[in-house]
């Protein structure tokens, strides 16, 4: 398990690849960003993380965000960039609804709200309702585990 910083974790990547060790590696959905494999490089190919499913109406608030990040800050966002997104997101949405009344009257949200890394639903206790993926490093990205 890889369960470092992505860039750290890329370079352990790439050094127990070049030690020789050709068994399974994996790691938290964090490695999925450029940072985790730019530093692995070749080394990355193979390695499993967890991830957000895709659904079809986050596909257009992640593309919007993807480009203002990009113009921003001239890579594009790596999953802790994404789920930041959606944190800000929530808490204007659970300010706007408390209006004068304290915001821990509206958390958690009891209808979804829409997100970068998909839909934000919570449980009544305040967890994230969500569905997650294993997806595999293939050529310089992640894709679906088949």
């Amino acid at each position: 398990l890889l369960w470092l910083e992505p860039a750290a974790a890329g370079r352990l990547a790439r050094a127990v690849r070049a030690a020789g060790y050709a068994g399974v590696l994996a790691g938290p959905g964090r490695l999925g960003g450029p940072s985790f494999l730019n530093e692995a490089g070749p080394a990355a190919e193979g390695v499993f993380i967890a991830r957000p499913v895709a659904t079809p109406g986050a596909g257009a608030r992640r593309a919007e965000f993807l480009a203002a990040y990009t113009a921003q800050f001239h890579e594009p966002p790596d999953p802790i960039a994404e789920a930041a997104g959606d944190a800000v997101s929530l808490l204007a949405a659970i300010l706007h609804g408390a209006g004068a009344g304290p915001a821990f009257a509206v958390m958690p949200p009891r209808d979804e709200l829409p997100g970068i890394t998909g839909p934000l639903r919570f449980d009544p206790a305040g967890n994230r309702l969500v569905e997650l993926e294993l997806v595999i490093a293939r050529n310089g990205r992640f894709v679906r585990s088949e």
